[in-house]
């Protein structure tokens, strides 16, 4: 078969969720299949300014296509997101505005006009960007959303519903993800597919004395089981504001004396709007982190903290039970709820006082820990090994209908 990928920025030195699913499902399909990567030049997700040279390139065996694109109208597109977030009712046209003055790029949708008979399918991902609203009523007939999709204003837009609708077909990485998408559109032709992890060998404490981890802000190394781990990217829209206020309020408390906290991933304290949070002495900003290194902070961790309401899968739980560790998750997402309880390998919040009974609980019983990271361990193992998700996904393939 051929496919295509179509997403607005791709490739092995981007980090993000989305990005990293996009790059596992490119490699597994390049190897018995003809496939290509859609993309834009840019790299930074903040600015979305050119960063890569347009053209053709290949890497890791992947087949990409870079298009220039144009730069985003600030002046249209800032004014009406902040209306979104804010949960005003956009007028069509405004909506309409700030999808032609997001990250597009003519050269693009030129190809697919041109080109879009010769795939079986193209992919477009994730939902809400220009690339793939235009892109993929340009391809009606062969078009598959991969779309991330989150519980959020955005969602609720008459144009993304609309394309939801007009599509027709989508591959989810959760079941409550598909759910969330049949109240969009309910007619839609969806499967849940996911994404493959090997876990990772287990880390003990002598080895963990080895590790070396870069922090901002600290000069002191940090104890095997001693810290939580909050890891993602440093923006309000992942919630790390949320557990930086709760665990600096419990601290005041006079709770957990031993106990640290490791903020990890891109971005700025200043991005979670607490730029004076990293003067706290418990408090470290983990920078620098690489795969391996990231793995072994996950494997230190007391547990894994995910605070983030807007997820689709949520990569970063699957590499914690990966390396045996449990996890205590937001339980206004639908999403991390849905692994916690279906592993049985985590705990769930929903405000401070659950926040702090429920690490009490993990910090206080030891044999609660390694119980429930062996059950998220056995969980990815179960429903996220490489030849679970690849039958799944070409079983997908075959039930979905071109138009």
């Amino acid at each position: 078969m051929k496919f295509a990928i179509c997403t607005p920025r791709f490739g092995h030195e981007i980090n993000g969720g989305n990005e990293k699913l996009l790059w596992q499902l490119a490699n597994r399909l390049k190897d018995n299949h003809d496939l290509v990567v859609l993309t834009t030049t840019a790299f930074d997700n903040r600015t979305w300014a050119p960063h890569y040279p347009a053209g053709h390139v290949t890497e890791n065996g992947v087949e990409i296509i870079r298009f220039d694109h144009q730069t985003i109208n600030t002046d249209i597109f800032v004014p009406i997101s902040i209306a979104i977030n804010e949960g005003l009712k956009i007028p069509l046209e405004e909506q309409f505005a700030w999808m032609e003055s997001g990250v597009n790029s003519s050269a693009l949708y030129a190809y697919l006009a041109e080109n879009k008979d010769n795939f079986d399918y193209i992919f477009f991902s994730p939902y809400l960007f220009p690339t793939t609203f235009w892109g993929s009523l340009i391809c009606q007939e062969n078009a598959v959303l991969l779309p991330s999709l989150h519980n959020e204003y955005y969602a609720y837009l008459d144009i993304v519903q609309a394309m939801f609708r007009m599509i027709g077909r989508a591959i989810f990485h959760s079941n409550p993800e598909q759910e969330f998408a049949k109240t969009l559109a309910p007619d839609i032709k969806s499967y849940v597919v996911g994404m493959h992890f090997d876990p990772a060998p287990r880390l003990t404490e002598e080895d963990f004395r080895g590790c070396r981890f870069s922090f901002s802000n600290k000069n002191d190394s940090l104890q095997y089981k001693k810290y939580l781990l909050v890891l993602g990217r440093k923006e309000t829209g992942k919630s790390g504001q949320i557990i930086l206020d709760y665990f600096i309020k419990a601290k005041e408390a006079g709770l957990w004396p031993d106990l640290k906290l490791v903020i990890a991933g891109s971005g700025s304290f200043s991005d979670l709007e607490r730029p004076t949070a990293p003067e706290h002495h418990d408090i470290y900003d983990c920078i620098n982190l690489g795969d391996e290194e990231k793995l072994n902070l996950l494997a230190g961790a007391t547990c894994l903290v995910q605070p983030s309401v807007n997820e689709s899968f949520s990569i970063v739980l699957m590499e914690s039970w990966g390396v045996k560790t449990p996890v205590l998750v937001n339980g206004n997402c639908e999403v991390t709820k849905f692994h916690a309880e279906k592993s049985e390998g985590g705990l769930v919040f929903y405000d401070y006082d659950d926040f702090v009974n429920e690490l009490e609980k993990l910090l206080e019983d030891q044999t609660l820990r390694a119980t429930l990271a062996e059950n998220g361990h056995k969980y990815v193992e179960r429903e996220y090994n490489q030849a679970a998700v690849d039958k799944r996904f070409f079983k997908a393939l075959e039930k979905l209908e071109k138009k």
